[in-house]
């Protein structure tokens, strides 16, 4: 199980650290791992798991903001595009209508 946990980590640093070491132990020899080599390796995998929720919860929040400032602008460039599409239908409406007919008035009176 350790060693497919470690097939699974390409982007893994290739140098072994300390619980990496452990875990080789763990994997080769498990019956002559002591019972406090166990509780720091449980230590250490609890820090580490801790520390890629951490990142993990970061990330997102980056991209929840990130994806609130692209929903702003494109609402902003919206309400632009609203705006000019009122003002050309309205030129557009204006234009479109047939000139009226024009009435001479009367100069004399009869």
């Amino acid at each position: 199980m350790v060693s497919r946990y470690h097939k699974s980590r390409p982007q893994a640093e290739e140098r072994p650290t300390q619980d990496t070491a452990t875990l080789d132990r763990v994997d080769e020899e498990g019956k002559d791992v002591s019972m406090s080599d166990m509780t720091e390796l449980e230590k250490e995998l609890n820090a580490a798991l801790m520390h890629t929720r951490s990142r993990k919860t970061q990330l997102m929040m980056e991209r929840v903001s990130s994806l609130r400032e692209q929903e702003k602008k494109l609402s902003d460039e919206n309400k632009e595009l609203n705006r000019q599409l009122q003002v050309a239908s309205a030129v557009n409406q204006y234009c479109s209508r047939p000139p009226q007919k024009l009435r001479a008035l009367p100069l004399f009176k009869d």
